[in-house]
């Protein structure tokens, strides 16, 4: 469906990663990593094309995990701007978000990321208990 896509799958388990990488050994558009998300710029840069962008952050379940810590709201913060120094360098890259329905003041925390780059919008599709939001990148450039 998307003939010149590439996938960077990103997860601390190298139990995982050696999975995939077995699964998809013969696909060179996919690359594996091992490694903290919270240190995912850095990672995404090694390891893709010049612009160490990408056209999309697909997360399902990882927010919820750091919710679900005492003091989420430090890693939480962490994993948005990790996101957004990501997103910032393509334009129309966006953030896709599947987790349970978060609770107002959750998305006003959210929203409080770097708003003057990132759009959010919560609940666009609710499937049981979950649902599906997403954040635009709303201009592309240097994350403070």
């Amino acid at each position: 469906r998307y003939p010149q896509s590439n996938l960077i799958l990103l997860d601390s388990s190298p139990t995982c990663m050696d999975i995939l990488q077995a699964r998809y050994h013969d696909n060179d558009r996919i690359t594996c990593l091992v490694g903290n998300v919270l240190d995912m710029s850095n990672l995404v840069v090694a390891s893709s094309t010049s612009s160490g962008g990408v056209d999309c952050i697909y997360d399902k379940g990882l927010l919820d995990a750091l919710l679900c810590g005492e003091g989420w709201n430090g890693p939480v913060a962490q994993l948005l701007h990790q996101a957004a120094e990501v997103l910032a360098r393509r334009p129309g890259s966006s953030y896709v978000l599947v987790s349970y329905p978060l609770p107002t003041s959750t998305q006003d925390f959210i929203r409080a990321q770097h708003p003057d780059l990132l759009e959010w919008t919560f609940g666009l599709q609710q499937h049981g208990k979950v649902q599906l939001s997403r954040a635009v990148v709303k201009k592309i450039g240097n994350i403070q």
